[in-house]
């Protein structure tokens, strides 16, 4: 993967005492929470119980961030300096609360809204990353799919937005992988979707979504019949791009949630304990989330907005994980964006070339398409031509 592999013993762990709870939280104060205009959609609060290996975090706990920014150094620094982020791991079983949005198209009686988009958002968002109130028209991925006659699942991830809250130190990706599994289960029970009987079940992941997407179909490739997954690569050891998301955290000025002011403090940001950090400076935020030139300010205006805090601990366990997904047999849409400077260093059209997804992805059964989103940054859905990015993965969808 992107980092130098996490190391790994056996040791007792140490959970921290922050408690896991439910946010009670007021819509009319969320900013940007909407359902899209031409969808039949309903909020659900999904309760689910699972058992993953809880990683023990292995660094200092900061207390500030000056330590933040010593801890930022050295994960820039790994690829020369292994960071020893994770000392152990125990077997744990708990339950979580996570809230999602289902959508089928309000006009369409056709067998396409049986297929269902999974939408997996990344690291520094909630689910509204899908679902734009700002030009929906143009940036709203959920309305471009229920438009073209599909429906759509989308959730906030573990800690952030209406799910689950728990301390940034406890939260990671082994637990999120299994969540993710548990509501495709359901779904594919008939649950949580409407009436829908769904053919198709269909991961879209951005960024970190895409990790946790991309382990899905290593662990539990029998649950989807497609797969998307965006603002994400997979660079071979010699491509420059393999050390570039070391350097991301720190292009973003990420700091203590709880230590941020104006217009760089997120919504609920008290709801966050301190191993939670977020985006201290909006100009920051746009150079590494939006790139150079293909945005309009008043989307990077929005997408800062409606940002929320991540757990850096959730971030480097993304690494600590395999990755090659040899079971998988469905078809996969790799759909990066041009100038991804945290995935790609700049340029994935380069990246994709080198052919690592090729050792990801090695079963030779595996129908693997490329899209690259032309002059687009990371913030995929904030680009000015995401449409052309949203018409890419229905068109992968209409060909399952």
């Amino acid at each position: 993967m992107l980092l130098s592999k996490a190391h790994i013993t056996l040791s007792a762990l140490a959970l921290s005492p922050f408690a896991v709870s439910t946010p009670t939280l007021d819509k009319t104060t969320y900013p940007g929470f909407v359902h899209p205009s031409n969808g039949d959609c309903k909020d659900y609060n999904v309760k689910s119980t699972v058992t993953y290996e809880q990683l023990q975090w292995d660094q200092p706990r900061y207390k500030d961030n000056y330590e933040v920014a010593s801890l930022l150094t050295k994960v820039a620094s790994q690829a020369k300096v292994p960071l020893p982020a994770f000392s152990g791991s125990a077997n744990v079983t708990k339950e979580f609360q996570i809230a999602g949005t289902f959508c089928k198209p309000k006009s369409s009686n056709n067998s396409k809204q049986n297929t269902v988009f999974v939408a997996t958002h990344g690291a520094g968002f909630d689910r509204r990353y899908w679902a734009s109130s700002f030009k929906p028209n143009e940036y709203s991925f959920a309305q471009y799919a229920l438009e073209a006659g599909y429906s759509i699942f989308y959730y906030d991830r573990l800690g952030v937005g209406y799910s689950s809250r728990l301390s940034g130190y406890d939260v990671e990706i082994n637990p999120q992988v299994e969540l993710l599994a548990s509501i495709l289960k359901s779904l594919r029970a008939g649950k949580y979707i409407e009436g829908i009987k769904p053919s198709n079940l269909v991961l879209v992941g951005h960024s970190f979504g895409s990790v946790i997407s991309n382990l899905i179909l290593g662990r539990h490739p029998e649950l989807v019949e497609g797969a998307v997954l965006t603002g994400f690569s997979f660079p071979t050891p010699a491509d420059p791009a393999a050390s570039a998301s070391g350097f991301g955290l720190s292009v973003f000025a990420s700091r203590i949630v709880s230590t941020l002011t104006g217009d760089a403090r997120p919504q609920f940001a008290n709801s966050f304990d301190n191993g939670w950090l977020s985006f201290a400076d909006k100009f920051a935020f746009t150079e590494a989330f939006l790139g150079a030139e293909d945005y309009e300010v008043p989307a990077a205006e929005y997408s800062y907005k409606i940002a929320q805090p991540y757990s850096i601990v959730d971030f480097l366990s993304a690494f600590a994980q395999p990755s090659v997904a040899d079971k998988y047999v469905g078809k996969l849409l790799l759909a990066p964006a041009e100038r991804d400077l945290f995935f790609c260093a700049g340029n994935c059209t380069d990246t994709f070339a080198r052919g690592g997804q090729k050792s990801a992805f090695p079963n030779p059964k595996t129908d693997i398409s490329l899209f690259v989103q032309e002059g687009s940054g990371h913030g995929q859905n904030f680009a000015l031509n995401a449409r052309d990015l949203y018409k890419a993965i229905t068109t992968f969808a209409d060909n399952l």
